[in-house]
Parts: structure tokens; C-alpha cells; sequence
């Protein structure tokens, strides 16, 4: 089977909504947006759609935000679905995607996750940690 990975920007499809609606869809786990979400936002513009796929088979999807960061457009990458066996995907979509961006523009590529795997594949890439998130739970203070 041929491996190398095809990537086109798309509209919403039928395709999307599924590979959307799968468990895991979202980079960060702690995401819980749901397949309307993301329709509405490629939809309206918000978000852009890009399918990747083989020569003879469909793969997955990843939904990308075009942001303003310090003057220059930034990418980021919200949220990604997909699986081909033997195939890191991370390592195969995430420089198509910042391709796409350096064509169009982008300084930067940006991920949110705090999935330690992602983490280490997207180090091996490049990124680097770029911000620290804190979080306080109120529901866990004394009353």
C-alpha cells in the first residue's frame, strides 16, 4: 500500500463528520468539542479543514485556526483524526500543515497539548514549549 500522505484543504463532508465524531478527535484530551462544533466553525471560516489521505484511501482530518501572534499569522492546529498502520501521522501531517502555512504566510506553527507522547513527537519536529497554562480548581478549595 502506498504510505505517502496526500493533504488538501477541504470543505465540510460527510467524511469529516465522522472522523469528528470519533473518540480521541481532539489534541489535547481534555478538549471535549463535538462534531457540530467544528462544522460551524470551517463553516463560517473560523476554523480551515484539510483532509490528508494515500493515493488510494482516505485517513483522517485536521481542523487549523490562522491567528495573529506578535504581527505575524500563527497557525494552530486544534484539533486532528486519523489512523494508518505503521505510520506516524504526527510526523507525516504537522510539516504538510506548516507547508501550507509557510506558503500562506504563517511565522509559526501551535499546538495545545498536554499529551506527553505528542509532546515528545512534536519536540523530535522542532516545536518548542512556547507557554505555561495554570489552573486552579475552586471545587477542590474548602469551603
Amino acid at each position: 500500500m502506498d504510505k505517502s500522505l496526500i493533504a488538501e484543504k477541504v470543505s465540510w463532508s460527510e467524511q469529516a463528520a465522522i472522523d469528528f465524531s470519533r473518540r480521541g478527535v481532539a489534541i489535547d484530551q481534555h478538549a471535549v468539542e463535538g462534531p457540530d462544533y467544528y462544522r460551524e466553525a470551517v463553516e463560517s471560516g473560523e476554523l480551515m479543514l484539510f483532509r490528508y489521505r494515500t493515493e488510494s484511501r482516505h485517513v483522517g482530518h485536521v481542523a487549523v485556526r490562522s491567528e495573529d501572534n506578535k504581527g505575524g499569522r500563527e497557525l494552530v492546529i486544534v484539533a486532528g483524526s486519523g489512523a494508518l498502520k505503521g505510520v506516524d501521522l504526527i510526523k507525516l501531517v504537522v510539516p504538510l500543515i506548516a507547508r501550507f502555512g509557510a506558503i500562506n504566510g504563517a511565522k509559526s506553527v501551535r499546538i495545545h497539548t498536554s499529551r506527553k507522547g505528542l509532546i515528545a513527537k512534536l519536540t523530535k519536529l522542532g516545536f518548542a514549549e512556547a507557554e505555561t497554562i495554570m489552573r486552579f480548581q475552586i471545587d477542590q478549595q474548602e469551603q
